[in-house]
């Protein structure tokens, strides 16, 4: 993961000085293939099967959002070394990198990152994911990456001024007004859009491997709304009725996919909880907890249409 364990093979490292130094480092990429070689290695506790044999799992990320910033030579050469390796050891499951999707400079849609436009202005006009070394089309097109993943998280990347009016950005010129919700929600929709279209053209699959829409956590809710949404919607829903907005325009993207066979095969959002009273569960702003009812409303009916999408595909109904 490049955000909690990449740091402590900087730090076993003699030679490593900085968290970039991870993709070309010896010692570095040496205790990545040891950990690797472990962990294919390690048996089901349940069933006694190695993992590298074990059907139960899909797949493997080589590693969750990994980022070189200022460094995507090192970051490409690093998943090209590591798919042929973990291939090596496991020519059973699939394997795909875990990235973001963010575009380099050498693609015309590299206009889609976060903080590019030209009416970002400030801080959101900082072009961080340019930056950071990642090339969707180039890295996915290894010939030992089996699928794309796509991550898309429009708060973390385009501002919390819709989650809480406090935490907006002056300097953002919000298109949609008051509505900022919805000024996020056409940018899902043109992020996952593009990827999809891209993978096609890889001729790969695609995972949307997580996405979410944050909640206010405790102490933060407005009449039953986020604050800054005052939208209409099913007041039964109360303030998950936008994050419903997102789960859909994810949904709707993938299933359009997949009922025409195309790229996109998947989806997953971040992140299941208990209940908000359950230990504090309710500070990850993302969570699902058990009891948000209109949510896994949603989930259900995506997981129903998509498996009534694959057998009719699968019939020859909408086979290309």
């Amino acid at each position: 993961d490049y955000w909690l364990s990449i740091d402590r093979y900087v730090e076993w490292s003699p030679t490593a000085g900085a968290r970039t130094d991870f993709y070309t480092d010896w010692h570095c990429r040496r205790h990545y293939r040891d950990h690797v070689r472990r962990f294919l290695g390690r048996r089901n506790t349940f069933t006694g099967v190695l993992y590298r044999d074990d059907p139960a799992i899909f797949g493997w990320n080589l590693m969750n959002e990994p980022r070189c910033t200022s460094c995507g030579w090192a970051l490409s050469a690093w998943i090209e070394e590591m798919a042929v390796f973990v291939k090596s050891l496991d020519p059973h499951h699939m394997v795909t990198i875990g990235e973001e999707g963010f575009y380099s400079s050498s693609c015309s849609r590299v206009h889609l990152n976060p903080g590019s436009g030209d009416r970002r202005t400030g801080i959101a006009s900082s072009p961080w994911a340019l930056m950071e070394g990642q090339d969707f089309v180039a890295n996915h097109a290894v010939r030992e990456i089996d699928f794309a993943t796509t991550h898309v998280w429009p708060d973390n990347w385009l501002g919390f001024a819709d989650y809480s009016p406090w935490m907006a950005n002056e300097a953002f010129d919000y298109t949609k007004g008051s509505d900022v919700w919805r000024e996020k929600l056409e940018y899902v929709e043109r992020w996952i859009d593009a990827h999809v279209a891209d993978a096609e053209s890889l001729g790969k699959p695609l995972v949307v491997e997580e996405f979410g829409k944050a909640v206010p956590v405790s102490g933060r809710r407005l009449d039953g709304l986020l604050p800054g949404e005052s939208v209409a919607g099913d007041p039964w829903n109360g303030d998950f009725w936008v994050r419903a907005e997102f789960f859909r325009a994810v949904h709707d993207a993938v299933e359009t996919s997949v009922s025409a066979g195309g790229a996109a095969r998947g989806s997953a959002f971040w992140v299941v909880h208990e209940s908000d009273e359950a230990g504090g569960s309710d500070k990850d702003p993302y969570r699902v907890g058990f009891d948000d009812w209109s949510t896994w409303q949603e989930v259900r009916a995506h997981a129903t249409n998509v498996r009534d999408a694959e057998w009719r595909t699968f019939d020859g109904v909408c086979a290309a």
